[in-house]
């Protein structure tokens, strides 16, 4: 589901937004990443492989050149310039393509033009790019290049209801603007503060979850009856927030615990014997699910 967001005057502005709902039925809306803003991400990662490439030739061409017993008067002739033009080109290549899958596996979705417009790739469901996804994509950046100056991406990104290029489209990926985490990081720190101080209670906790890890059972189980407890709205909101943004936050895994801990405390359940790492998450997601009906 898509929509065009309006201001809090009613006008009609040029944002899209597009509207997710996860297998946990949690509700996930992204801002899609508009051309202003990925001309910038791309420009900032255009100067940076343009300066490695820079440094390339010239490594190369030092490496050749200072190792041959030619003049330079008749180097044009030899074959180390055909040499050099062959490395030039493919390291071009490599640089301008797979310069963008390396980065958005390693960075989550982002290279690091993209990380400096606060911009990161995704799947159409939300979830992280996967390899082929983003090899697809950027291969594809030869078609979206056409003619020149990127054109073809730009008509596409402009009138696509996701702002997807051909690459985009060919890859069901999508590029949003990431939420400044940070900020809800604090706050959620702030709201469990009393709980991330009990560190004897969390290592308990920690513990019983990191062993039974690799005992995952099906996220389709039964939510647990503790879920059916009402939270603050505040809680509501970190809760939530947490929920949709959870596949990018760093130690994800660490948080759940300490989430899970602290709402356990908070309605006053027990922490089971034997705690599986479906438990925990279905946990959170029955919590917010419940409470949805009082804040939303």
């Amino acid at each position: 589901m898509e929509g065009i967001n309006k201001n809090k005057e009613g006008n009609m502005t040029l944002k899209k937004n597009v509207y997710i709902e996860t297998h946990e039925n949690v509700t996930i809306e992204y801002e899609t990443a508009n051309l202003g803003s990925r001309f910038l991400a791309r420009l900032l990662d255009e100067v940076i492989v343009y300066a490695a490439l820079i440094i390339t030739v010239i490594i190369l061409s030092y490496t050749v050149f200072e190792n041959s017993s030619l003049n330079l008067s008749n180097i044009v002739d030899s074959w180390n310039i055909l040499y050099v033009i062959a490395i030039v080109y493919i390291v071009t290549f490599i640089l301008k393509y797979f310069y963008f899958v390396i980065f958005e596996m390693t960075m989550r979705g982002q290279s690091p033009g993209k990380k400096a417009a606060g911009l990161r790739v995704v799947s159409t469901t939300g979830e992280p790019i996967i390899f082929s996804a983003s090899l697809v994509r950027n291969l594809l950046r030869i078609v979206d290049d056409l003619p020149a100056n990127y054109l073809v991406g730009a008509v596409f990104i402009m009138f696509n209801k996701k702002s997807q290029r051909l690459g985009d489209i060919a890859a069901n990926t999508m590029v949003i603007k990431t939420k400044e985490n940070t900020k809800f990081t604090k706050q959620l720190e702030q709201m469990l503060q009393d709980e991330i101080n009990k560190e004897v209670d969390m290592q308990e906790v920690l513990d019983k979850y990191l062993e039974s890890s690799e005992n995952i059972k099906s996220p389709d189980e039964t939510i647990p009856e503790e879920t059916n407890a009402t939270i603050s709205k505040h809680e509501y909101e970190i809760l939530s927030e947490y929920l949709a943004q959870r596949e990018f936050i760093h130690d994800s895994n660490i948080w759940d615990v300490k989430l899970f801990n602290y709402l356990f405390r908070r309605v006053n359940a027990q922490i089971p014997q034997r705690m599986y790492y479906a438990y925990v998450i279905q946990f959170l997601i029955g919590v917010e699910r419940y409470n949805r009906q009082f804040y939303t």
